[in-house]
């Protein structure tokens, strides 16, 4: 009769049991040391802007590539044209808050795509007038979970009130004052849900904005300031190829909007005088509802659009 479990073979299973558990031992802690580090939290670059700009403007860049790049430009006045093209050629999304109650002129502005720091970084050296800064974001113990860098370089100049910086490889931002978007990056900061918000957000080839001040918006079409109750204003724009079999780039987009006003009542004198302004231009203007009205159909050139879109001074 065959001896199943001996004396002998019962060591050899309890030394093999004791091999078996220090590999495994081993192999958690070779395996916890070599873990790929926690994935970096994604901030959406509209959640780096300031709640309270007058307008706000979502640009899909490579397909409004020119119309970014004079952006760029109007608004950062010590940059030049080929650098400003340069750095268009890398962004994928540009978002943009423009003026508020306390500053008209204020600007803030991110955006998202594949920015090679190195390279552009050669655009802000001190031969070309730029200084190099460092500045330590805010942060909590538990942004620090997110994997986001708080020390962050950014560049400035004597003759230029607005700052850049890289945020990463994939976002750069730009303002007057840089601080309060790098603070928001570095902690991680989550998109409010709003119906601004929300409607930025689409998926569109279009240019996306949306007012929230409608009655400084509505002056350069309709002239004068518009002192009837309009709490928003939200369209888009997108391009209109020529008639030419040319492909060439001509500047000309069409606009459409909606507007929502405050009170209905006003509603029948709002419409009178949105369709007394912008008839003329080729607009058609249709009521939706008590409070809504639409606006389609309106020609713009990319030089009016600049003049909508560049900060007041």
């Amino acid at each position: 009769m065959r001896v199943l479990f001996s004396r002998e073979n019962a060591g050899c299973a309890a030394w093999l049991s004791a091999l078996v558990l220090s590999a495994a031992l081993l192999s958690g802690c070779t395996s916890t040391k070599n873990a790929a580090p926690a994935p970096i939290k994604e901030v959406h670059p509209l959640a780096l802007l300031g709640k309270d700009s007058g307008m706000y403007l979502h640009i899909p860049v490579q397909q409004h590539a020119d119309l970014t790049a004079a952006l760029i430009r109007d608004n950062v006045e010590q940059l030049s044209e080929a650098n400003a093209k340069r750095i268009t050629q890398y962004v994928e999304h540009l978002y943009i808050g423009l003026g508020s109650a306390a500053d008209s002129s204020r600007l803030e502005a991110a955006a998202l795509g594949s920015v090679p720091q190195l390279g552009l970084r050669s655009v802000f050296t001190e031969k070309n007038g730029w200084a190099q800064k460092e500045y330590k974001a805010r942060y909590t113990e538990d942004s620090l979970a997110y994997n986001l860098p708080h020390d962050f370089t950014y560049y400035t100049r004597q003759d230029e009130d607005i700052e850049l910086s890289f945020l990463s490889d994939t976002m750069l931002c730009f303002a007057q004052d840089v601080s309060p978007l790098l603070d928001k990056y570095a902690l991680g900061a989550d998109l409010a849900e709003s119906d601004c918000n929300e409607w930025l957000q689409q998926k569109s080839n279009d240019i996306l904005f949306y007012v929230t001040r409608p009655a400084q918006y509505l002056k350069h079409f309709v002239g004068t300031p518009v002192t009837l109750g309009c709490d928003s204003m939200y369209g888009k724009m997108y391009y209109v190829p020529g008639l030419s079999a040319s492909s060439a780039y001509e500047g000309n987009y069409l606009l459409s909007f909606t507007m929502h006003v405050t009170d209905k009542r006003t509603m029948p004198a709002f419409k009178s005088l949105i369709s007394i302004a912008l008839s003329p231009m080729g607009a058609t203007v249709s009521q939706v509802n008590d409070t809504t009205l639409d606006v389609s159909g309106i020609p713009v050139t990319q030089k009016q659009i600049e003049e909508m879109f560049t900060r007041g001074k």
